[in-house]
C-alpha cells in the first residue's frame, strides 16, 4: 500500500479497472478514501460511479507527469520532436492538461531552471532526447554524467519522482545505477542501447496504459510492456542502485 493512505486520503483510481464502460474523459479519477481494509480501499468517485473497492497496489497518491525533450539540433525535426509529440497526445488521453507540462531545452541549465520549478507537482518526468551508458546528452553544453545531473537536480529539489528516459543508453549502469541512487529518483526507466523512435513510443504507451489504464504495479508495467513492444524493447527498470527483473 502507497503510505500515508487513510480515512479521508485523496487518491487516483483507474477507471478501466472498476467501471470500463464508464463515459469518463480519462484514464484516472481521484476520490476520498472511505474505509481502508487490510490492502482493499474503499472510495468515492464522481460522474456517477460512486463507492467502489480496489486493491490499495493500484491507487495511486499523486500523478503529474513533466514530459522534456532535450534537443540536438541535428535530429529534433526528424525524431525528437515527432517523438514528443506523439508522447504529448498519448498522455493528453491519459491525464488532465493541468497534471500535463511539455518543455523544449537545449541546455542543462534550462533544464536544472524547469525541474526546480515543476519537480514538486510531478510525480514522473518523461525526458526525451539523446544519451550514453553514462550520460544525457544536450545540444549546448554537452554531457551531463549522471551522477554530477542528479546532484544538481537534488540542489533545486529533493523531491522523488519517477524518471522514464527515452534516451539511448542510460539504461545501462553507468547511467542507470547512479543516477536511481539519487534521492530525486524513485525510479528509473531507460533503453540499454539504441531505441528506435518508433519504438521508444510505443514502449512508454503501453508501460503506462498499464500503469494507469489498469492499475498494475510499476514493475508489473514495466516486464509486460517489454514483452509486447516489437523488437523486445530492451529496457531496464533501475530502484535505489539495482536493476529489478531479467536481464536482457
Amino acid at each position: 500500500m502507497p503510505a500515508g493512505i487513510q480515512i479521508g486520503t485523496q487518491v487516483y483510481v483507474p477507471v478501466e479497472r472498476i467501471a470500463p464502460k464508464s463515459e469518463v474523459p480519462h484514464a484516472l479519477l481521484r476520490g476520498g478514501v472511505t474505509a481502508v481494509n487490510n490492502r482493499t480501499l474503499t472510495v468515492d468517485l464522481p460522474y456517477g460511479i460512486g463507492s467502489v473497492n480496489i486493491a490499495s497496489s493500484a491507487v495511486h497518491l499523486d500523478v503529474g507527469i513533466c514530459l522534456i525533450r532535450v534537443g540536438d539540433f541535428d535530429t529534433e525535426a526528424t525524431l525528437l520532436d515527432p517523438l514528443a509529440k506523439s508522447v504529448l497526445q498519448y498522455l493528453r488521453l491519459l491525464i488532465p492538461d493541468d497534471q500535463l507540462r511539455q518543455f523544449s531545452v537545449r541546455t542543462k541549465e534550462e533544464f536544472l531552471q524547469i525541474y526546480e520549478r515543476e519537480a514538486p507537482g510531478h510525480s514522473h518526468f518523461v525526458i526525451v532526447g539523446h544519451g550514453t551508458s553514462d550520460s544525457l546528452l544536450f545540444a549546448m553544453g554537452g554531457r551531463a554524467k549522471a551522477q554530477n545531473f542528479a546532484d544538481e537536480l537534488s540542489e533545486r529539489c529533493t523531491t522523488p519522482s519517477t524518471f522514464i528516459n527515452l534516451c539511448c543508453e542510460t539504461g545501462k549502469a553507468g547511467f542507470g545505477k547512479k543516477f536511481s541512487e539519487s534521492d530525486i529518483c524513485k525510479e528509473l526507466i531507460a533503453p540499454l542501447g539504441s531505441l528506435h523512435g518508433a519504438v521508444a513510443s510505443q514502449f512508454l504507451q503501453t508501460l503506462l496504459g498499464y500503469h494507469f489504464l489498469e492499475g498494475r504495479t510499476l514493475k508489473v508495467a514495466f516486464n509486460k510492456s517489454r514483452e509486447q513492444v516489437p523488437g523486445g524493447a530492451a529496457f531496464r527498470l533501475w530502484r535505489d542502485g539495482k536493476f529489478e527483473g531479467k536481464k536482457t
